[in-house]
């Protein structure tokens, strides 16, 4: 088997039609995007690029990468994706295990990757282009096992160390199915928009067109996306909940007609606000993570009114786990097993052993290190991280919505419990009287994680008042 034969089908079959296309570029079609990725493995074969060799990758989203990422697959190699924001040690460590024969990179990433010894040591770094200079030999598909690594990418780390994730092929098989069958990716005909890299493989395995929005949410992106919007008739988009406000404010896609939130919690009203913008669309409130996505999926109008006759701030209520998902929930969080979880972490003992674990079956369960609690009609409900007590992600949903905004949480120092975050400090007495539980507020700007920009790193917030 080899992941990319879901690509090679469907770029055949939609020779003509566009696979994807930059906000500010020319697209590019099925067609093309094939000749492409024959000519990088063809590039890679006269480098002596063999199955199981990994290539390191440090460069923005572009046709060019996509084209990387199936030229390599398809030989049965795998791509290691390390982002800046890494603490250089775990990228050193990432190197030193995996051994990338080649570094792709652009201008930025080449500065970047001076930075590490071991990425030094690489003995080859090229450019994308250089990559599309030798002729195009046909598509080359390598038969692998489906353990063989495909992907390796790395969780954000806002509650913990970033942990590698091996996306394997057989994993990558079954998650393109189970996406595909519990968001029913295909049901629309026009463009999707992506703000997650990785949503743009699935687009592509399964024959649907693209338009990727860059890392940056610079107004003059969003003026692009208006006329993208019209121009390739985007009606289908994956986000956070902090590019979905975004897209309120400016208000960029007037013919969406499927959305699916997740990756973060979401307040009601934000998604209030979302329904009275798009009222024909349909909306998904999605439940996962980096290891297993997704979990859980519902109909985010329900979770929103289910959530706010709890008078809870965000949409807690998750609905049923899809079908393929077996599941423990133990007192200090859930177990999820299934077809689309991912094997053990990148040479990361400790958080295998309190993370993974394998049973009498050779099932992969993950602990998602989330409280749920699970209702008379077995319905889930979101209870927060399981290192933060259950009492105090109650109060912390109280807070909300006293304050109308969730930029601050409670922390518990010493048995006391502190108050940091945005907007606070000329709210203490109103804070104190309604949680006298607060000993201590400390006015500071909240840090987001890097990748969602919605999730809250407490770590990284609390560094800054001591």
């Amino acid at each position: 088997m080899n992941c990319i034969e879901f690509f090679a089908i469907r770029s055949q079959e939609k020779r003509e039609e566009m696979a994807f296309a930059p906000l500010n570029g020319r697209a590019c079609t099925f067609s093309e995007l094939r000749e492409r990725v024959s000519r990088v493995q063809a590039s890679l074969l006269k480098r002596k690029f063999q199955t199981g060799d990994a290539v390191l990758v440090a460069t923005e989203p572009s046709v060019d990468l996509y084209a990387l990422v199936i030229a390599v697959l398809g030989l049965g190699g795998s791509i290691v994706l390390v982002e800046p924001w890494m603490p250089i040690a775990k990228i050193a460590e990432v190197i030193r295990l995996v051994k990338p024969k080649i570094f792709v990179t652009g201008v930025l990433g080449t500065f970047w990757g001076l930075r590490v010894k071991e990425i030094r040591d690489i003995s080859e770094w090229v450019r994308p282009a250089q990559l599309l200079k030798e002729k195009s030999d046909g598509l080359k598909i390598v038969s692998v096992d489906p353990k063989t690594p495909g992907i390796i990418t790395f969780t954000s780390g806002t509650s913990g160390t970033p942990k590698g994730v091996v996306r394997e092929q057989g994993y990558l098989v079954q998650q393109f199915n189970v996406l595909k069958k519990s968001l029913e990716t295909d049901k629309f005909e026009g463009s999707d928009l992506c703000i997650f890299a990785n949503w743009t493989l699935l687009n592509l395995a399964q024959g649907k067109s693209t338009v990727f929005f860059p890392s940056q949410w610079s107004s003059k992106n969003f003026r692009l996306l208006e006329e993208a919007a019209v121009k390739y008739k985007i009606e289908t988009m994956t986000a956070g909940p902090a590019f979905a406000a975004m897209l309120l404010k400016q208000k960029p896609l007037p013919h969406l007609r499927d959305i699916h939130i997740g990756g973060a919690l979401t307040p009601t009203h934000l998604f209030k606000d979302l329904f009275s913008h798009y009222p024909e669309t349909h909306f998904v409130h999605v439940y996962g993570s980096s290891e297993v996505e997704p979990v859980c999926t519902v109909d985010a109008r329900i979770s929103v009114q289910k959530s706010e006759e709890r008078q809870f701030f965000h949409s807690l209520f998750l609905g049923k786990p899809i079908s393929e998902i077996q599941f423990e929930n133990k007192k200090d969080g859930i177990w999820v097993t299934g077809p689309h979880v991912c094997p053990f972490y990148l040479n990361n003992q400790r958080e295998n052993e309190l993370n993974k674990k394998k049973d009498a079956e050779g099932r992969i369960w993950h602990f998602m290190g989330d409280r749920i609690e699970i209702d008379s009609e077995k319905d889930w409900w979101y209870m927060g991280r399981s290192q933060l007590q259950a009492s105090d992600f109650l109060l912390e949903q109280k807070l909300y919505q006293l304050l109308n905004h969730d930029r601050a949480f409670l922390h518990r120092s010493e048995n006391r419990l502190l108050l940091v975050g945005e907007d606070i400090q000329s709210r203490a007495s109103e804070i104190k009287t309604a949680i006298p539980e607060i000993e201590n507020i400390f006015e500071t700007k909240i840090k987001r994680d890097n990748r969602h920009r919605a999730r809250i790193d407490r770590k990284a917030t609390l560094k800054k008042i001591k």
